[in-house]
């Protein structure tokens, strides 16, 4: 017998979903568009002299260990300074730091900067995105995140904490729906200065909205029964006997890699689980999947005039 919906345990709360959701429109930057960005980039890397190398579907302007590169499928921008490590003996950086709970397990403690410091950096990397006309309106400041790094001895044990390079996040929203997926980031990367924070790398991923279409959306659980009982794990997990729990289910939208080319952002149903295995007695004889499943149909996308292989129900 086919699987179920009622076959599936689920266990975190069902998000809202309204009948009708927007599937927006975006646009995807030229080389020329993205010349400003560039050329801030160049001058932060200094960059006066470069060779130009055009493959794999990237534009690469180059010297050395330090460069630009421009993904032409979807105007994204990755800089990076190669040379910034040469600085230091290895991936520890000499932030000035305090420590907190960490949020995930309250009895560890994590390295943040202070809030002084956090501020700075803040607004230094809005500057350097605004400067270079990288920060959309869908744009919105998620924090400074400050790398952990441990030493280990020979037996994997720790012996030592500190930090690493510290990032400065922006991330999207759509209509008071976040934007998940590789294609809705914007991030700047540094490293302790004498005077400031130096700059060592940023990412910058996000087509431009230019336009959005409605289209009607059924409720939460004919879109699991639509997508979760045809993904193929989980169908053989059903028929293996395995019991099959969904934790969380979150909407969202999703933006596709900088790789990718991406004419409309649509909505999905981002589902976190667990499969544990036929007669599994412990917790380590389970496993954990991540899906974001499309929220709207092909054929309601078809209704609306919006056609693209990446809406075609199937397992993302």
């Amino acid at each position: 017998m086919a699987i179920q919906l009622n076959d599936i345990a689920i266990r975190g709360p069902l998000p809202e979903v309204p009948t009708e959701l927007p599937v927006f429109l975006v646009h995807t930057p030229s080389l020329e568009e993205r010349r400003p960005a560039i050329d801030r980039f160049r001058s932060l890397l200094k960059l006066d002299k470069f060779k130009t190398v055009d493959e794999d579907g990237s534009i690469f302007f180059e010297n050395g260990s330090a460069g630009v590169q421009f993904y032409r499928a979807s105007g994204s921008l990755w800089a990076e300074n190669g040379r910034a490590d040469a600085d230091f003996p290895d991936e520890r950086r000499p932030w000035r730091v305090v420590d907190e709970p960490d949020r995930d397990n309250a009895k560890n403690k994590r390295f943040v900067l202070p809030d002084e410091e956090r501020k700075r950096l803040a607004q230094q990397a809005k500057n350097l995105f605004a400067e270079a006309g990288l920060l959309s309106p869908e744009a919105h400041f998620s924090g400074v995140v400050l790398d952990q790094v441990a030493k280990l001895d020979a037996k994997g044990r720790e012996i030592e904490r500190g930090v690493g390079e510290a990032s400065a996040r922006f991330l999207y929203r759509l209509e008071t729906i976040d934007v998940a997926g590789p294609g809705a980031k914007t991030y700047a990367y540094f490293n302790p200065g004498a005077d400031a924070p130096k700059f060592v790398s940023a990412y910058h991923a996000w087509r431009p909205v230019k336009d959005s279409r409605g289209i009607r959306v059924t409720s939460v659980e004919e879109i699991l029964e639509r997508t979760v009982l045809h993904d193929p794990q989980i169908q053989f997990a059903d028929k293996r006997g395995d019991r099959i729990e969904l934790r969380k289910i979150d909407l969202a939208y999703w933006a596709l890699h900088p790789d990718a080319a991406q004419s409309y952002v649509y909505p999905v149903l981002l589902v976190e689980g667990v499969i544990f295995f036929h007669g599994a007695t412990q917790r380590r004889e389970a496993t954990e999947f991540s899906r974001a499943y499309n929220a709207v149909s092909q054929k309601e996308c078809a209704a609306a005039g919006i056609y693209a292989d990446y809406l075609v129900d199937r397992i993302d």
